[in-house]
């Protein structure tokens, strides 16, 4: 009997029960097996830390000729398993937050089905993101658009994707510009992307890190996805999204009370 690995995106608080867990019984009418491989809440800084981890506890479970069905970031997670051990006979992404040259999955992975829809803007902001903060750890570097434009490898400015709403056009154009002058990219990112992370980091992400705590380590019913420190991607994340924002708040304070 085949069994289905279910994955979920980001910021999902039901186990993906309410997203792609509702595919479950389709696949038990035709007799397959449905997992649901839930890894809990995460943000945009916890998908850099704690992706590779989620990967690693998502491999061992999956046998030989398994499908993996993902949503949005999920598909990043079985894109990745797949690569680096899973043997995956055939992967399905729905709205993938992939880029649209991601890497190929291994020779095991018989066949891949992407489902796309124009109207995804969640995917765009996740490709406008990265071109804006490559080097940010915020959302997974793997992230983009391939769940609005569909597979297409190759350059921006030679796919047939053809946008249809005005902020897809808008996010398009952005792209598109950016690649054709790398002199506007590095603007941008001085301009929009340097102070977008700062402001993340030092505001944004020790919430982030709290509401993972929160949803994971006391809501969650499944301990193994709880932020742990004998991880060590658990560390850098708890490190990097807590403790430093906390500490450059606690400078700025105790600089404030000397000088006023």
């Amino acid at each position: 009997m085949t069994t289905v690995h279910l994955t979920h995106g980001i910021n999902v608080r039901d186990s993906g029960h309410g997203t792609i867990g509702k595919l479950s019984p389709y696949f038990q009418t035709e007799g397959m097996t449905p997992l649901l491989f839930s890894y809990g809440w995460v943000g945009l800084m916890g998908v850099w830390f704690l992706n590779p981890r989620i990967v690693k506890q998502l491999i061992p479970r999956v046998n030989a000729g398994d499908v993996g069905i993902g949503h949005s970031n999920g598909c990043v997670l079985l894109l990745m398993a797949s690569i680096y051990g899973a043997p995956f006979g055939k992967l399905i992404f729905i709205n993938p937050a992939l880029t649209s040259n991601a890497p190929h999955a291994p020779g095991c992975v018989k066949s891949i089905h992407v489902y796309c829809n124009d109207g995804d803007l969640a995917v765009k902001v996740a490709a406008l993101l990265r071109m804006l903060a490559p080097w940010a750890p915020i959302g997974d570097p793997l992230w983009g658009d391939m769940g609005a434009r569909g597979y297409q490898p190759g350059h921006y400015l030679t796919s047939n994707y053809v946008p249809s709403s005005r902020i897809s056009k808008t996010i398009h154009s952005l792209n598109a510009g950016c690649a054709r002058a790398p002199l506007l990219l590095l603007v941008l990112q001085a301009i929009i992307g340097m102070p977008m992370v700062v402001l993340y980091w030092l505001v944004a992400a020790p919430i982030e890190v709290m509401l993972t705590l929160w949803f994971n380590n006391l809501v969650a019913k499944d301990k193994g996805m709880s932020l742990s420190t004998a991880r060590v991607e658990d560390r850098r994340f708890l490190v990097v999204g807590l403790a430093f924002p906390l500490a450059v708040w606690s400078v700025c304070g105790l600089l404030w009370r000397l000088t006023s």
